[in-house]
């Protein structure tokens, strides 16, 4: 930590319990589920969009194939997976600032 030099807003700094913390770990949880989402759908199409002639492909190939649709969906959960590992940084540091106020340590 910084030795109470943590700039916390104003509006973080009453946060009670792990309110957040949880939420920001639900977020993580929800985006690696969205990952591992993108790999089934990229197993799941690969037999069908993968080939030289993708007839039977549900999506628009050759220029948007299952590969596509996977990258698609991975960017979308490593992007939430990334806010909620921010917000779950973000909760634990709030938390420690007001345990430093508690025992005199940080600035009031």
């Amino acid at each position: 930590c910084c030795c109470g030099k943590v700039a916390v807003p104003p509006e973080d700094q009453d946060i009670d319990d792990f309110g957040p913390f949880s939420q920001s770990a639900t977020l993580c949880i929800f985006g690696a589920l969205v990952i591992f989402i993108g790999a089934f759908v990229q197993v799941t199409l690969g037999n069908m969009c993968g080939v030289p002639c993708p007839k039977d492909c549900p999506l628009p190939a050759p220029m948007f194939n299952h590969n596509a649709l996977f990258h698609l969906v991975q960017a979308v959960g490593m992007g939430l997976s990334a806010k909620g590992m921010d917000k779950v940084c973000r909760s634990l540091e709030v938390q420690r600032y007001n345990e430093m106020l508690v025992l005199g340590i940080g600035k009031q």
